[in-house]
């Protein structure tokens, strides 16, 4: 109940922080216990204090268990709000004894705040996490004993403490210390961690002990050796790695005798990595997918990879012995095992799973590795927490992990399955598993080939729908160039290209059956995007025409499937060249009257964002009178047009010409311009909207255009506007509405509903025709300017992600590339094509078709 007017004025505030937050009770179930227990949070609210405003975002924020402490303590946070205190978060602190849980859980709501403003990086909260444990570790002996030395593992020894994370110790001990006293002493330790009336201070782990769960809590130094040479299992290697004296006593000889038993003499690195996969391999079998730590593409790949580049190479690479996963990637980058690009993806991936995985414990202060699904109270509050939406947040996951786990399965599962030879007699019999089905994909790479696998992502491979059509691909294309040597030397020689040639050859089917017929593209693609065709063009062979578009599509192609291009450049650069390809192809024709033809493009060739072996809408016009002259003509274009086709990519269109299929194939100027302005329908403004014309005759040409332009930019009649709309309708209703059929181009809200409502809001604005000419995506632009309309540079954002779908179903060979069927077998083929699952693509297909829905509505209505 609100008694004031500072009451309102508080809630009105309040409900500013936290506007764009769709879980609100939680939020305001926590500022009300928080301005109770906090007076300070009132006067910041009300005084409009910035700073204390971040502090309290943020503290809300960060969930349950933070806003507890404060609430359970709050002496202790009233300093938080003020600037300077948050920035010391080892100083100024309460006397840790005998409150030693509520000084550990003090400087972890400090560290956990400065994350979660950014005022440091993700390292610096980690390695501060891991110093809070070192610190609350030592003041909990009080005394430590001589000849005891407390050995950090796990993220805590690797300086990468979690939010929320148990501590992994082992205790040695001298000889000095004898073991009843070690002992009763490491007892007392433990029971400090769980301090009567209080929150548990950390949960502490000892089964990384020497023996487990059966060794004594405190191990001999002295028996360590025979321990570690005889009786040790290979993942404690990966333990040990991340070993670290937090204080105490070590021999002299310890560090000596770790780096024998992780680097020994005579180390087989693939023996290391295979080692390594296969524990890494047993770790994603017990995995939920929607695990961020032991699922493919999560925490333990990143960790998993760098450790096995440590055992493999650490014996000759001493730099590798030691370091957070961060640190040990920039080295492998710097020591050229790991490429510089990959680094960076592995890098920033393990930056964004560790943010979240922070983010998820510290709300309840507890282990959790589990992502929400989306749309539940705990994926709003997440995202609302990290200061971005749902939908973003769990994309960039989403991309991050498929990335990791690309690069994880080429590198150190593959590195181990090629190199090793995988001579294993049962390989077979493993075939049904995952990974058994990677090797035996493996073999069949590596046997006649030698060494050809090393340089082919093998994970990518496997993630296809059909891995065997895949490999049958590849198989093809290494043969088509000459064999495995010309393979090696001339495509992927230094290993830079040979994920993007994966990727080309898993995701670009349409591509490499171009480059059946012309072997020779596969060792030019990476050099660079093809240079814009020349203006002056010469006439050539209809051979040599194929030859230059194949090539362009398979470069243009690659350079989208690997993320180098998008789809507005990708459409740009292939109308061009089909430009360039059509007027070549007329001036090679003998008996095409050049002076006196000219064809109008429409559609998306006239737009300038034609896709691949996509029709060309065409109208051809000519200055000739003469009838017979005329009628030879017609013939002679029929026939060219049929001949040029190139088995699609030059497949022409003429049905957009006056009066239709019914009327003469070529129209002349003269009854082009009495049709225009005697019979001419109100569709058709809309239909040559995007007219262009390409020929030789530039006066023609300018003629031509100028028809068109005062057709096309004057607005329909009051009737026209009907027309225009029932034939959207009719096109609509032929689209058959099916939640498992997107139809993307015709259905309500899809591309044409977007292409109609610039049309609109052109005739509204009364924009002059040489305006018109640019793609949709500039229109777009153009009209964000004009009207100060945000909505779009949405409906920009929204249609490029139709075509880029449409373009992605081409080039995977799908000639159905309109309609996205997601029910079934087939649906989840297309999932995969379009690197998505299903459930997001219809959420994506919900808001893109509301929103080309909504302007056409409103252009539609706002022009008549």
């Amino acid at each position: 109940m609100l008694n004031t007017n500072q009451d309102i004025l508080i809630l009105d505030r309040f409900n500013d922080l936290v506007a764009r937050n769709g879980h609100r009770e939680t939020l305001d179930a926590r500022f009300i216990r928080l301005r109770q227990a906090l007076p300070i949070v009132t006067r910041v609210l009300q005084y409009l204090d910035p700073f204390g405003i971040d502090i309290l975002k943020h503290l809300l924020g960060l969930g349950e268990a933070p806003v507890d402490e404060v609430i359970r303590y709050p002496e202790l946070a009233t300093p938080f709000f003020q600037k300077g205190w948050i920035d010391r978060p080892f100083q100024d602190n309460p006397s840790p004894l005998p409150r030693i849980g509520r000084y550990k859980r003090h400087i972890w709501l400090k560290i956990l705040l400065r994350d979660r403003m950014n005022l440091v990086p993700l390292e610096h909260t980690l390695a501060d996490l891991s110093e809070l444990a070192d610190d609350v570790c030592l003041k909990a002996f009080d005394p430590f004993p001589e000849g005891l030395g407390l050995w950090a593992m796990g993220k805590w020894g690797g300086n990468e403490l979690n939010a929320s994370s148990d501590i992994d110790p082992i205790l040695f001990r001298t000889d000095a210390l004898e073991p009843e006293e070690a002992d009763k002493s490491v007892r007392e330790w433990l029971k400090r961690f769980v301090p009567p009336g209080e929150p548990e201070v950390y949960r502490v782990d000892l089964r990384l002990r020497p023996e487990g769960d059966n060794g004594p809590l405190v191990f001999r130094y002295a028996k360590l050796e025979e321990y570690l040479m005889r009786r040790a299992a290979p993942w404690e290697r990966i333990a040990y790695l991340r070993a670290r004296l937090v204080h105490g006593d070590a021999p002299d000889w310890f560090e000596s005798l770790l780096n024998s038993f992780l680097f020994p003499p005579g180390t087989d690195p693939h023996k290391r990595l295979e080692e390594t996969a296969g524990m890494l391999f047993a770790i994603h079998q017990n995995a939920s997918p929607t695990d961020i730590k032991r699922a493919p593409g999560g925490i333990r790949d990143v960790e998993f990879l760098v450790a096995g580049f440590q055992l493999a190479f650490g014996r000759q690479i001493k730099r590798l012995r030691k370091g957070t996963v961060l640190q040990l990637l920039d080295i492998l980058a710097d020591e050229g095992i790991l490429e510089k690009e990959k680094v960076i993806v592995l890098s920033d991936g393990y930056r964004l799973l560790r943010t979240i995985e922070n983010a998820l414990q510290a709300d309840g202060d507890r282990p959790v590795f589990t992502f929400p699904a989306l749309g539940t109270p705990a994926a709003i509050k997440l995202a609302w927490g990290l200061g971005v939406s749902e939908e973003e947040l769990m994309q960039r996951l989403s991309d991050k992990r498929e990335l990791i786990n690309q690069i994880v399965f080429g590198e150190l599962v593959l590195g181990a399955v090629i190199a090793s030879g995988w001579s294993d007699p049962q390989g077979e019999k493993e075939a049904s598993s995952a990974s058994g089905r990677l090797s035996s994909l493996a073999r069949r790479l590596s046997g006649p080939w030698g060494e050809v696998g090393q340089l082919i992502d093998m994970a990518m491979i496997e993630s296809a729908p059909s891995p065997e059509t895949v490999i049958t691909r590849l198989e093809s294309a290494v043969s088509a160039v000459g064999g495995p040597k010309v393979w090696l030397e001339g495509v992927v020689g230094n290993r830079k290209l040979y994920r993007e040639i994966t990727g080309l050859i898993v995701r670009g089917a349409l591509l490499c059956e171009e480059a059946q017929n012309f072997p020779g593209f596969w060792g030019r693609y990476g050099h660079g995007l093809p240079e814009p065709a020349a203006k002056q063009v010469d006439s050539v062979s209809l051979k040599e025409t194929d030859r230059q578009l194949s090539e362009i599509l398979f470069r243009i192609g690659g350079a989208f499937l690997n993320g180098h291009v998008d789809v507005q450049e990708c459409t740009r650069i292939w109308t061009g060249q089909v430009d360039h390809a059509v007027l070549s192809a007329m001036k090679s024709s003998r008996e095409l009257p050049l002076d006196s033809l000219a064809l109008v493009a429409l559609g998306k060739w006239g737009g300038n964002e034609l896709a691949p072996y996509g029709d060309l809408d065409v109208i051809p016009v000519t200055t000739i009178k003469d009838t017979t002259e005329l009628a030879e003509l017609q013939t002679i274009v029929a026939r060219w047009m049929e001949t040029i086709s190139l088995n699609g990519k030059l497949l022409m269109d003429p049905r957009l010409r006056p009066e239709g299929s019914g009327s003469p194939m070529v129209v002349t100027i003269d009854r082009l311009q009495d049709y225009i302005q005697t019979r001419a329908s109100a569709w058709e403004k809309l239909a040559w909207s995007r007219a262009r014309v390409i020929g030789t005759n530039r006066d023609l040409a300018d003629k031509t255009t100028s028809m068109f332009a005062s057709f096309v930019e004057t607005p329909p009649a009051a009737e026209g506007w009907k027309v225009i709309h029932n034939a959207r309708k009719r096109a609509a209703a032929s689209a058959r509405p099916n939640p498992d059929r997107l139809a993307i181009k015709k259905g309500r809200g899809g591309m044409m509903d977007f292409e109609f409502a610039t049309v609109f809001a052109y005739w509204k604005q009364g924009i002059p025709f040489e305006l018109w000419q640019p793609s949709l995506s500039d229109r777009f632009d153009h009209l964000a300017d004009l009207t100060g309309d945000a909505g779009w540079r949405d409906a920009q954002e929204g249609y490029g992600i139709l075509r880029e779908w449409e373009m992605r179903m081409i080039l995977a060979g799908k000639r159905s590339r309109n309609e996205l069927n997601l029910k079934g077998e087939a649906g989840r083929e297309i999932a995969w094509i379009l690197q998505s699952d299903a459930d997001r693509i219809r959420d994506h297909w919900r808001k893109i078709s509301a929103l080309g829905r909504k302007l056409y509505d409103i252009s539609e209505k706002s022009g008549q």
